[in-house]
């Protein structure tokens, strides 16, 4: 089933959201550092990292034909186009 993964409002975490919750495996590297100057930064990301060990995901292989794929993005690169257009419009009536 659904399962709600509470994620921290931080770029990093913005950024791997989809890997972490999507139909992905993701791998993981914490980057540490042995400075002293560096331990608050070290002890955050090795927190993290043991936190983000603990999702699991569940993989399915999607199904999908090339001809779906096709037109899916025919239908975005339509839609956006008319959106250009439309704002092009906007732009020459200012």
């Amino acid at each position: 089933g659904f399962v709600f993964v509470p994620f921290r409002n931080s770029k990093l975490t913005r950024i791997l959201k989809d890997g972490l919750c999507g139909n992905s495996k993701t791998a993981m590297i914490a980057t540490v550092s042995s400075n002293s100057y560096q331990y608050s930064h070290t002890v955050n990301t090795l927190k993290y990292a043991d936190r983000a060990k603990e999702i699991k995901t569940h993989v399915r292989r999607n199904m999908g034909t090339v001809d779906t794929h096709i037109t899916e993005y025919q239908r975005m690169i339509d839609s956006l186009q008319s959106e250009v257009l439309e704002l092009r419009r906007e732009l020459q009536m200012r």
